[in-house]
């Protein structure tokens, strides 16, 4: 899905072309193209006439994607301490790590919701991948909330996690359109090649 209704851009904007020698952004007639290229996971990210924000690596595995909104993770599973299970399992295991650090660190002044699953509404295309979907509210005042979303994605041994902070509808929103342009990879793939699909107007990237 194109993020054209999302966001606009002016085509103008110049980006170096590899921003670390494993990950980076390519400039592409319609946008960007994000692209991770470690042992795992492997993936690359188009985004097809996105804001007129650039896509920001602000570490090798961190790129901001709208800044103090949504962010984008990379972390291989050696990373995290989950035991040997299914893709699904170690989701899970994963989406505990950060609810803990959450439950430990998070002032008890603060009125937080219950943590709650939203694969149901998103509703992601199935890809080479297992997904888990889910969020919590703060409560700002009597009358708004303000919402932490967290779709995280586990693809050959590695952990993707993508988030969006502010109105649940736009988190839902956004971060599908994101899913949508990701395109995930079994091994590390020849970056030169993927330079060269983007001058020939080779649309598969």
């Amino acid at each position: 899905m194109s993020l054209k209704k999302l966001f606009h851009i002016s085509l103008f904007v110049f980006i170096p072309a590899i921003t670390f020698s494993q990950t980076g952004t390519l400039k592409t007639k319609t946008g960007f193209l994000l692209f991770y290229n470690k042992k795992s996971p492997c993936f690359t990210v188009r985004m097809d006439e996105p804001n007129s924000e650039i896509p920001y690596w602000e570490k090798p595995n961190i790129v901001r994607l709208l800044k103090d909104v949504m962010y984008l993770t990379a972390t291989d599973d050696e990373s995290i301490s989950c035991e040997t299970g299914t893709p699904a399992e170690k989701l899970f295991c994963y989406q505990n790590w950060e609810t803990d650090y959450i439950n430990k660190t998070m002032k008890k002044s603060i009125e937080r919701s219950e943590f709650i699953n939203d694969n149901a509404k998103l509703n992601l295309s199935i890809k080479n991948c297992v997904t888990n979907a889910w969020y919590y509210s703060v409560k700002i005042n009597a009358e708004e909330n303000i919402y932490f979303y967290f779709l995280d994605i586990y693809s050959n041994n590695g952990f993707v996690r993508i988030t969006y902070t502010g109105n649940i509808e736009n988190a839902r929103l956004f971060i599908k359109a994101v899913y949508s342009g990701m395109r995930f990879f079994n091994k590390e793939f020849d970056i030169k090649q993927l330079q060269n699909k983007l001058r020939t107007d080779d649309n598969d990237y």
